[in-house]
């Protein structure tokens, strides 16, 4: 099964649910801070990171571990994927000049968030994802939105 330790509401249940898919044992996911509500595009656009990470990590690289950190700290969500497989050069990686799209997606869709994005080999082998996005590239009405996941359900 997926570790999963200091589970918050939010982001977190979606790449929960989302680990789902991916092989037993392999994924172990740590939430740091107080979760706070995120608007459905910033939430999707987090979910399709953490999926084309995980993807990266277990498809090319042939991970067996991947940890993933969610924090939220005072001025910023950080999510950080970290993997144990071989890694690669990130300056010398494949890209969309021949047919690999994406790290080149998830450069644009960080940016689009108006965040940092960081992709780092290890000493070990393996890779990190960094991703930062700072509370106020957030207009303040999208984050006092409810999320979906705290919308009032019916009463059966």
């Amino acid at each position: 099964d997926i570790g999963v330790t200091g589970v918050q509401t939010c982001a977190l249940p979606i790449l929960v649910a989302s680990a789902d898919y991916w092989p037993k044992g392999v994924i172990v996911i740590e939430s740091h801070g107080s979760s706070r509500n995120l608007p459905r595009d910033v939430a999707g656009s987090l979910l399709l990171l953490f999926q084309e990470a995980v993807a990266n990590a277990l498809h090319h690289g042939h991970a067996s571990q991947i940890n993933v950190l969610v924090d939220y700290t005072s001025d910023s969500l950080k999510l950080k994927i970290v993997d144990n497989g071989s890694g690669f050069n990130p300056a010398t990686a494949a890209g969309v000049s021949s047919g690999h799209f994406g790290l080149d997606g998830m450069r644009k869709r960080v940016k689009w968030l108006r965040g940092d994005f960081a992709l780092t080999r290890l000493a070990d082998g393996g890779m990190e994802v960094f991703i930062q996005i700072k509370w106020s590239a957030i207009p303040p009405a999208k984050l006092n939105q409810p999320s979906q996941t705290d919308q009032p359900q019916p009463e059966s």
